[in-house]
Order: C-alpha cells, then structure tokens, then sequence
C-alpha cells in the first residue's frame, strides 16, 4: 500500500510488541501493534497512527549522547534494552522536544 514493500516481521517479546518493517525508497518504517501488558500500549494509544520518534543508528549510544547534549537538550527516557531484531542495544531519548531511538551498531 502507497508503494511500501514489506520486509521483515518480528515479536519483540522484551518490549511485547509486533513489528512489520516497510520500505519506500531508503526510507524504513514499523508497523507496531503492542500486546495490552505493553509499555508501549498507553503511549500507541496517545499518538494513534502517528510517527512518534525517528531512529539513528549510531556507532556508541554513550558518545552519541554525551555529544548531543553539548548543544542540545536530551534527556533519557529508558535505559539501554536488547533489541530482538537489530541483535543491539538501543535506547530512546527526548531529544529537543522529540522522541528518539538510537541503535547500537
């Protein structure tokens, strides 16, 4: 649909979510449906069927964000979680008013 091609499917069972990868171009998106005992639940139920954060994948999370914080404002919202599909660790962060993932390389 509005020419995505899927690509990978995934059960987060750390986070208890479903994703489904999509691609347009090198643009990748995720579908997310979460379980109801989710952290994730309340805040899909929040922002609907909206982008709620952009994710960068960066090559250490801890320089990354000692970096970011030199001219930005960033606070941290989670502590570093194993990610299921990237095989990483990744963690997010409101980043000057916006939500943020960074993944691990």
């Amino acid at each position: 649909a509005l020419g995505y091609v899927k690509l990978d499917y995934v059960y987060d069972y750390i986070q208890n979510i479903h994703i489904q990868f999509m691609s347009l171009d090198c643009v990748v998106i995720e579908l997310i449906d979460p379980d109801m005992g989710s952290k994730v639940f309340n805040l899909l139920k929040t922002y609907k069927n909206q982008f709620y954060h952009t994710a960068y994948r960066v090559k250490d999370i801890d320089v990354t964000y000692q970096r970011l914080k030199i001219d930005h404002t960033i606070r941290k919202i989670t502590d570093k979680i194993d990610s299921v599909y990237f095989k990483t660790k990744i963690q997010f962060f409101i980043f000057d008013g916006q939500m943020i993932e960074l993944i691990e390389l």
